[in-house]
């Protein structure tokens, strides 16, 4: 006896003759939890490009290197400012 048919059969009594877990219900759970599943790859998904497009927009992420800028407090090189400024690590890349 296979899997399926011992699950009919233990749910035959609940539901009547024809069990809980009838053919038509089994395409029902399995399209439901495909549907669930595409759902939340599609949150998960639409998450990480929105984290990535605020990393793009911000004016302390280095685009060539693809890292956050440090943040530094002191005299900006080659002005007379002192304040804070953010550098790149990789690259030197200065932005304030």
């Amino acid at each position: 006896m296979s899997l399926a048919n011992t699950i009919v059969e233990s749910t035959s009594t609940i539901s009547g003759y024809g069990g809980v877990f009838t053919g038509s219900n089994i395409v029902i759970i399995i399209l439901g939890t495909l549907f669930i599943v595409a759902c939340l790859i599609y949150k998960l998904a639409k998450l990480r490009h929105d984290k990535y497009m605020a990393q793009i927009r911000s004016p302390h992420f280095c685009k060539p290197c693809s890292k956050w800028m440090v943040p530094k407090l002191g005299q900006i090189p080659h002005t007379n400012v002192q304040r804070q400024y953010f550098e790149c690590p990789k690259c030197g890349k200065m932005s304030w």
